[in-house]
C-alpha cells in the first residue's frame, strides 16, 4: 500500500520556517538557543515566528502546554501565548473583527484631522483590506479544525477501514 505524500508547505512558508530553523538550536530539554548573538537577529526571528520549524525535513511544531494556563500553547522559540482551541463559534471572532474596523475607521478619521503622517494613513488602509481577508481565512481554518476534531472524536466509534472512506485533506483553503 502507498503511503500518501504529506501536502507541502507552500514556498514562502517553508522559506521562512527554514530561516527559522537555520537560527535556532534545539535542545535536548525541548527549548531553543539562538545561533547568534546579535540583537537585531534575535528580534525579527521573534516578529516572524510562526511557531513551527524544520527538523529532519518535516515540520515540527516549537509549542508547548503553557505551565502558567493549560488552555493554552507557549512558543519556546518567541514567547507567545495563545489558546489551544479557538471560539467555540465563529461568529464570536468575527464580532471582534467588525469592532477593530470600527475602531480602525475612528482612528483612520482623527489621524487625518490631527495631521497624521502618509505612513499611517498607509497602514488604516492595509488593515481595513487585510481584516475582511483575514476573516474569511480564519473561518476556513476554524472549519477544518472542527472537522478534524469530529473526525477524531468518530474514530474509536468506527471499524478500522472505514475512517479512511471519510477521511479527506484538511487544507482551508479548499
Amino acid at each position: 500500500m502507498a503511503r500518501k505524500k504529506s501536502k507541502k508547505l507552500e514556498k514562502e512558508t517553508r522559506r521562512l520556517v527554514e530561516g527559522i530553523a537555520d537560527l535556532t538550536k534545539k535542545r535536548s530539554d525541548g527549548t531553543y538557543k539562538f545561533r547568534t548573538k546579535k540583537k537585531k537577529v534575535i528580534r525579527r526571528i521573534k516578529t516572524t515566528c510562526v511557531h513551527w520549524t524544520i527538523s529532519k525535513g518535516r515540520e515540527v511544531p516549537t509549542v508547548t502546554q503553557d505551565n502558567e494556563n493549560p488552555n493554552n500553547w507557549r512558543c519556546v522559540i518567541c514567547g507567545a501565548t495563545f489558546p489551544i482551541r479557538p471560539f467555540k463559534k465563529v461568529e464570536d471572532h468575527h464580532i471582534l473583527v467588525d469592532r477593530l474596523l470600527a475602531d480602525i475607521n475612528q482612528f483612520q478619521f482623527w489621524g487625518v484631522k490631527m495631521g497624521g503622517d502618509a505612513e499611517d494613513t498607509k497602514m488604516f488602509l492595509k488593515l481595513k483590506t487585510l481584516l475582511p481577508r483575514y476573516r474569511k481565512v480564519q473561518r476556513n481554518i476554524y472549519k477544518q479544525v472542527n472537522k478534524r476534531q469530529e473526525f477524531e472524536d468518530r474514530k474509536s466509534h468506527t471499524d478500522s477501514l472505514s475512517q479512511f472512506d471519510s477521511y479527506t485533506g484538511f487544507n482551508y483553503r479548499s
